[in-house]
């Protein structure tokens, strides 16, 4: 059964918010794009034992995203028929993203027939698991996707 898991990246090392003026805060996003993820706050262990035995993992470049291992950038629908092809073709898929875009990739998923296992948290390393009757989830919809090998 395809599975999809959707993971908050962890906290980035990077100043809290604080009140700023315009070009305050275009600094502020610059620095924390740039950030890593602090190693004060590591994943738990449930997040660990959900990620190893995905077939693919998804991210973008940014340091914070690569260090927790995020997909921004493309529109949640695109991206929800990607990673259902993509969980087709590797069984199981773990995006690593940010928390409102993960939101919005399930919400398209379950339009899709995914059934969510577990509920969204906002913490930083809280997953959603979610599996499709199919062994081949969304086929017809996901034809002229490009999947990338892993």
């Amino acid at each position: 059964m395809p599975t999809i898991t959707l993971m908050r990246h962890g906290l980035p090392d990077a100043p809290a918010g604080k009140w700023l003026t315009a070009h305050g805060f275009a600094d502020w996003v610059r620095r924390y794009d740039a950030a890593p993820v602090t190693s004060a706050c590591p994943p738990p262990a449930a997040a660990l034992e959900q990620a190893r035995p995905c077939g693919a993992v998804v991210c973008n470049d940014l340091p914070r995203s690569l260090s927790s291992a995020a997909l921004l950038g493309v529109r949640p629908a695109q991206a929800a028929l990607w990673l259902a092809a993509l969980a087709a073709r590797h069984g199981s898929v773990l995006l690593v993203g940010h928390g409102v875009f993960n939101r919005l990739l399930a919400h398209q998923l379950q339009r899709q027939g995914w059934q969510r296992q577990s509920a969204h948290a906002r913490r930083h390393w809280s997953f959603c698991v979610l599996r499709h009757d199919s062994p081949a989830p969304c086929a017809a919809r996901s034809q002229g996707v490009t999947v990338s090998p892993a």
